[in-house]
C-alpha cells in the first residue's frame, strides 16, 4: 500500500466509531501483504526446506515489518506533508505515547476522549445541516445527529458519575447544591433586612438566624457524605479532573468560613470578636457555592491559575527591575526632581521613589 493508503487509514479508520475493528483489519491485511511480498522481492522460495533460507525469510519479514511500522509513525507525525520529519513534529511522538498510555490505563480518560470526539462530530453534523442538501440526505443527517446526541448524553452522565458529581444516576448533586445555595442567599437577605429594621421582633430574627446557621452545617454534612462515599483522594486530591478538584477545594474554603461565622453568630453574642454585620456576612458566605460549585467558574479559575503560573516569572522579573530602579533613582536624584504641580519630590524617600517607578512602568508618568 502507498502513502495515500496510510493516510486514508489514519483519517478514516481512526476517526470512526469502529476505529479498533477497522484498524485491526487494516493492520492484518497490510501485514500479510507485505510479508507475502518478501519472497517475491528477494526471489526466495517460501516452500524451501533449507533452514538457512527459512531463517533469512523470517529475518527479512521482521525487518520489513518494523520498517513499515516506523513508516506509519513517520507519516502520522508528518503534519506538514512535506515528507520531512522536523524536530517539532518528532516531539509529538512522546506526547502521543504519553497520551495513549494514560488512555489505556484510565477508563475515565477514554470516556472523556470519546466525549470530545462526539462533540466534534455533532458540531460537524450541525454545520452540515445549515448547508443545502437533499431531503433524503437531510433525514439521514438528522437521524445520525439525534443518535449521536443520545450517546453523548449517556456518556456525559457516565463521566459525571465517575467524577463523583452525582450521588446516584437520577439526581445531579451540582443542581441541588446550587438550589440550596440560592435558598441560603434568600434567607440571609431576609435575616439582614429584619435585623436592620427590627420590624418583627427578636422571635423572627432568631428563627432566621438559626436558619442561616443551618445552611453551612448542611453543606458540611454533604461534603462529609461525599468523603465517606468516594474517599478523600477522589474528592479533593484526584488529578482526573483539575477543574472539578479546584471547585471542590474552593467550596470547602467557603464552607469552613461559613462555619466559623456560624459559630461566632451563636457564641459571640456580645460581639467581642467580630461585629454583628461581619458575623452575619461570614455565616452567609456559604451562598457563594452558587458560583464556586459551577463548572464554568471552575474552568475559568483553572485557566486563570495556569495563566498566572505562566506569567509569574515575568511579573517577578519586572518587580525586581522596579525595585532596582527605585533604589538607584533614590540615590541618584534624591530631592532634586520635583513635581511641577504639587512641589513634592519624586525620589526623596524610597517609598516615593518606588511609587514613581511603578507609575513610570505602567505608563502614567
Amino acid at each position: 500500500m502507498s502513502r495515500s493508503d496510510d493516510y486514508f487509514y489514519f483519517e478514516n479508520a481512526c476517526g470512526s466509531s469502529l476505529a479498533l475493528l477497522h484498524a485491526t483489519q487494516w493492520h492484518q491485511a497490510e501485514m500479510m501483504f507485505r510479508l507475502q511480498d518478501i519472497s517475491t522481492i528477494y526471489q526466495l522460495k517460501e516452500s524451501s526446506e533449507d533452514e538457512i533460507t527459512k531463517a533469512v525469510i523470517s529475518l527479512l519479514q521482521l525487518v520489513q515489518l518494523h520498517k513499515w511500522r516506523l513508516q506509519l509513525v513517520h507519516h502520522a507525525l508528518d503534519v506538514s506533508n512535506d515528507l520531512d520529519l522536523s524536530l517539532t513534529e518528532f516531539n509529538q511522538l512522546w506526547t502521543m505515547e504519553s497520551l495513549c498510555g494514560q488512555l489505556s490505563e484510565s477508563s475515565l480518560m477514554r470516556k472523556e476522549a470519546e466525549l470530545m470526539f462526539l462533540q466534534e462530530e455533532i458540531e460537524e453534523l450541525e454545520t452540515g445541516l445549515l448547508e443545502v442538501m437533499g431531503s433524503e440526505d437531510r433525514k439521514v443527517t438528522e437521524a445520525e445527529l439525534a443518535e449521536k446526541q443520545m450517546i453523548l448524553e449517556d456518556l456525559d452522565q457516565d463521566v459525571s458519575e465517575e467524577l463523583a458529581l452525582t450521588f446516584d444516576p437520577g439526581v445531579r448533586r451540582l443542581t441541588i447544591v446550587q438550589f440550596v445555595a440560592i435558598l441560603n442567599l434568600g434567607v440571609a437577605a431576609c435575616y439582614g433586612s429584619l435585623r436592620d429594621s427590627h420590624a418583627h421582633g427578636y422571635t423572627h430574627m432568631d428563627v432566621f438566624k438559626y436558619m442561616v446557621v443551618s445552611f453551612p452545617i448542611l453543606f458540611a454534612l454533604e461534603n462529609l457524605l461525599m468523603l465517606w462515599l468516594h474517599g478523600l483522594e477522589n474528592v479533593f486530591v484526584s488529578n482526573l479532573h483539575p477543574a472539578q478538584r479546584l471547585a471542590r477545594r474552593m467550596s470547602l474554603v467557603v464552607i469552613i468560613g461559613a462555619l466559623f461565622g456560624s459559630v461566632l453568630l451563636l457564641a459571640d453574642k456580645d460581639h467581642t470578636v467580630m461585629n454583628a454585620n461581619c458575623q452575619r456576612a461570614l455565616a452567609s458566605c456559604s451562598s457563594l457555592l452558587i458560583i464556586t460549585s459551577g463548572r464554568h467558574f471552575s474552568r475559568m479559575i483553572l485557566s486563570l491559575s495556569h495563566a498566572a503560573a505562566t506569567c509569574a516569572p515575568i511579573a517577578f522579573f519586572v518587580f525586581d527591575i522596579v525595585l532596582l530602579f527605585a533604589i538607584a533613582s533614590n540615590d541618584m536624584f534624591g530631592d532634586k526632581v520635583m513635581d511641577g504641580d504639587t512641589g513634592d519630590p519624586y525620589f526623596d524617600t524610597y517609598t516615593h521613589s518606588l511609587s514613581t517607578m511603578f507609575r513610570l512602568f505602567l505608563g502614567e508618568g
